[in-house]
């Protein structure tokens, strides 16, 4: 049986991924900073009687967010310690 030899074409998909990242968590910080001039979560509750569910959900969302980013955070970390810079002669 022959054995199949594909050649990738186009970008890698983590390099992909990446760079949605990167575009997603500039649009977070930009509304994290709108939503901070205009007066922050617990201005947004009080103004749209938020209820405790609806608490409990914007918690909750903020806090996946924040998992996730402490995750990649670690795996970008540990890759650091086990493959340090190389330093560059010249």
């Amino acid at each position: 049986m022959p054995i199949s030899l594909r050649i990738p074409t186009g970008p890698d998909p983590s390099t992909s991924a990446w760079s949605k990242v990167q575009g997603r968590a500039t649009q977070l910080f930009e509304a994290l900073d709108e939503l901070d001039e205009a007066g922050g979560t617990s201005k947004a509750a009080a103004v749209g009687r938020w209820s405790p569910e609806a608490m409990d959900r914007a918690i909750g969302s903020l806090l996946a967010a924040r998992e996730g980013l402490d995750a990649e955070i670690a795996r970008l970390e540990s890759r650091r310690r086990h493959f340090p810079r190389r330093r560059r002669i010249g």
